[in-house]
């Protein structure tokens, strides 16, 4: 189903599911909270430490041309330098390369949420305005929010510039991350600790859209093997390189049928939390389905696409 001004794409939504008694639905909320706790970063009660296996970010780690050719490093090497408050400078070396974005339309994607046996839904509200944007990121299940996370800041040359990245899960408390860019410097609700804010960097959701902004701007960037990294740091002092690499066209099965995407995978160490994303050519290279998840959680937290809803600007 297609509506042009409005546009909806996907089938009608509703359905049925299996009831289920108090006890079994508090049990199903429980362990899919714990999942997307353990597989998306910054939860609640996560260790607020850097990656492990991370080196120091050198030059040589930035290629030239915005496209990297080998995996870029682990960034706790900035998470260290910048307990002794090293100037921004002193570390612009060490960021990944900028990109050519083109920004998506304002859209919203509705997903069905799943960790092993257990099924809710999701919605990834992405909506720029002029030189700002907002993006929300909700997933719940039995009527009830079990993951909140939201991001809003400017637009500008390098794509998405975030200013505040909060993360709630269930009932836990919402911990934000303040990017300041008077001062160059990433700040948190819960935490003394600030990083240095290199320009590209983006929070634990924004990396979403930025992802789909570079290769709306440049496809000719999908070749075999090619990869895009940036700096991202979620709402508990945890910065990381993230490198995402083309792994290559692969079908996806969704609720409106097969989807012709093209697949991302972080090329991370041994302790790196796993990401994959494929995104769809079709419609502004937006992501349809995210698989989350890190060393110690168990199943991954699998985000697939329903239905999307292309709004009117």
């Amino acid at each position: 189903m297609q509506r042009v001004a409005g546009r909806t794409l996907g089938p009608r939504q509703g359905g049925t599911g299996r009831r289920s008694t108090a006890f079994g639905w508090m049990l199903a909320l429980s362990l899919l909270a714990a999942g997307a706790q353990a597989a998306m970063p910054s939860a609640p009660g996560a260790a607020a430490s850097a990656e492990p296996g991370a080196r120091r970010i050198t030059a040589a780690d930035a290629p030239s041309g915005g496209v990297a050719t080998a995996s870029a490093p682990s960034a706790a090497a900035l998470a260290t330098a910048a307990a002794a408050a090293p100037s921004v400078a002193s570390v612009a070396a060490s960021a990944p390369p900028l990109y050519r974005t083109r920004i998506p339309p304002p859209v919203v994607l509705h997903y069905v949420m799943q960790r092993g046996f257990l099924r809710g839904s999701g919605a990834l509200e992405w909506r720029p305005s002029g030189s700002s944007y907002t993006l929300q990121l909700d997933g719940g299940i039995a009527g009830l929010r079990i993951l909140h996370q939201a991001s809003e800041g400017g637009l500008d040359a390098a794509g998405l510039a975030p200013r505040r990245f909060s993360d709630q899960r269930l009932r836990g408390e919402m911990r934000v991350a303040n990017f300041d860019r008077d001062i160059g410097r990433i700040t948190f609700s819960d935490s003394p600790q600030q990083l240095p804010l290199l320009r590209g960097t983006q929070d634990r959701l924004s990396w979403m859209i930025q992802l789909a902004a570079i290769f709306s701007a440049d496809p000719t960037r999908l070749v075999p093997g090619a990869q895009v990294a940036f700096a991202v740091v979620g709402a508990r002092a945890d910065p990381a390189i993230w490198t995402l690499r083309f792994v290559g066209p692969e079908d996806v099965q969704t609720d409106g049928g097969t989807v012709h995407a093209i697949k991302f995978e972080r090329v991370g160490e041994a302790g790196d939390n796993g990401v994959e994303v494929w995104l769809d050519p079709q419609h502004d290279y937006l992501p349809i389905r995210a698989s989350l998840h890190s060393p110690d959680s168990g199943a991954a937290l699998e985000l697939t696409l329903k239905s999307m809803v292309f709004e009117r600007r």
